[in-house]
């Protein structure tokens, strides 16, 4: 999984992944069913009901007392079995053609008998209490109501002719109740939201495959260790001002700088723009303060500099007008007060005009040659390694570097890309600066 190339899905981070996206989903099946509601909804309209309710007293068939003879007996209970058992029968019966057809000719109903049967539902109540009842459903309330009254009128005395039971007995010739529909048809709105979103799901998760072999997927901090061929430190950023984790960056880097030089110079760049990193470079010089050095922070990324604005300072002259000789680097160097302790500060300039050819390593080493006469640490602020050609190659020259980078901002290739023309330059990295997502390191805006 952590190779670029690798085919195989995680389906843990492919389901993180999916849930982000969540909000999508939603709005297309919105979308979705809201364009289902105007090509197929049907007209608004409203369906009538009455039921009408019976109850046929049944007619018990009497036979002699039992004689001894088995075969009279049989015959005898079959009898009555049958008789108490037929209320199957007359709900058959009320609801056959043959009962339609009588209802339409005895009430002049305008209605076929195919018709009335699609209005028409006959259906049991009360087995024991031999009650059934006749639903009549219709779009036209009088047609409803005209229908309802010619069944109660006219069924109890054909359903006895045909059935030869006791005269039906009507219970409740029914109640008028209307209901109405919006027109939308729910089934296919819910249809076109599912397709939806089953079409998103395919899609991002083909888009998460293809990022997956491309290294295009955002970088987890568990990752590191197989990414990083050597075994370095690594110093993770909760927040911006979290004392614990700058003194443990500082720590790393005092064991990781000492026996290199009387005044190491490290290097501060990373995989990918990000403006915590200068924060973190500015209270790192602070941090070095404190412990009684003399700390020099250089801006460095000419192409972007923005260290004078932690500085609380407007653009001023600084290490591009030295570098094209225009004044002493000495009298550009400006001191920073923080506190208690101080340490010096070298803004890029206010013209870097040409900054890939300024930051020639020929160029700058001997400035901070210079510098190192005058200072115990120096911290280089430079540009991310990848967007600019100029910075593996002054990595190289320096004696050793950090390296920043965002988790879940930061992508495997581009880190891969990093750490490789790193390795390519023959770069000292003497540790790895993770910053995680939390709310002082959401992008500015």
């Amino acid at each position: 999984m952590n190779d670029l190339g690798r085919k195989e899905i995680d389906l843990w981070k492919l389901l993180k992944y999916l849930i982000k996206k969540l909000p999508v989903f939603l709005f297309a099946a919105l979308i979705a069913a809201g364009a289902a509601f105007l090509l197929f909804k049907k007209p608004a309209s409203t369906t009538y009901t009455m039921k009408v309710s019976f109850f046929v007293q049944p007619s018990y068939v009497y036979t002699e007392p039992k004689t001894g003879s088995a075969e009279n007996d049989i015959a005898s209970d079959n009898a009555v079995t049958t008789s108490v058992s037929s209320l199957e029968t007359y709900t058959y019966v009320a609801s056959s053609p043959a009962m339609l057809e009588a209802v339409i000719n005895r009430a002049g109903l305008p209605y076929s008998v195919s018709d009335l049967g699609k209005m028409v539902s006959v259906e049991a109540r009360n087995v024991k209490a031999y009650a059934f009842s006749v639903t009549i459903k219709s779009r036209s309330k009088d047609d409803c109501a005209r229908i309802a009254e010619a069944y109660a009128d006219y069924l109890p005395e054909e359903l006895s002719e045909m059935t030869s039971c006791v005269l039906p007995l009507v219970l409740d010739r029914g109640t008028l109740s209307a209901r109405h529909s919006s027109g939308a048809s729910v089934q296919g709105m819910l249809l076109a939201a599912f397709a939806a979103i089953f079409v998103l799901l395919c899609l991002y998760t083909k888009r998460y495959a293809d990022d997956e072999a491309k290294g295009n997927i955002a970088l987890l901090k568990e990752e590191l260790p197989a990414l990083i061929k050597e075994e370095k430190p690594v110093t993770l950023f909760h927040t911006a001002e979290n004392e614990e984790d700058l003194k443990r960056l500082r720590a790393t880097l005092r064991l990781a700088a000492s026996g290199k030089s009387s005044c190491p110079v490290i290097g501060l760049t990373g995989a990918k723009a990000d403006s915590e990193k200068e924060t973190i470079a500015f209270r790192l010089a602070g941090s070095f303060a404190e412990l009684g050095d003399r700390v020099l922070l250089i801006d460095a990324n000419l192409h972007d500099p923005c260290l004078h604005i932690s500085a609380g300072s407007e653009k001023s002259p600084g290490l591009c007008d030295a570098l094209r000789k225009k004044a002493a680097v000495s009298d550009l160097v400006k001191k920073i007060v923080i506190d208690d302790c101080s340490f010096s500060f070298l803004p890029a300039g206010d013209d870097a005009g040409e900054a890939s050819e300024l930051l020639d390593e020929r160029r700058l080493l001997p400035i901070l040659q210079k510098l190192q006469q005058e200072n115990d640490l120096i911290l280089l602020n430079l540009e991310p390694v990848g967007e600019r050609v100029d910075t593996a190659p002054i990595c190289r020259a320096i004696d050793g570097s950090v390296v920043f980078l965002r988790e879940r901002k930061c992508t495997r290739y581009e880190f891969k890309r990093c750490i490789g023309e790193l390795s390519f330059a023959a770069a000292n990295i003497f540790c790895y600066a993770v910053l995680l997502p939390s709310k002082p390191f959401r992008e500015k805006t």
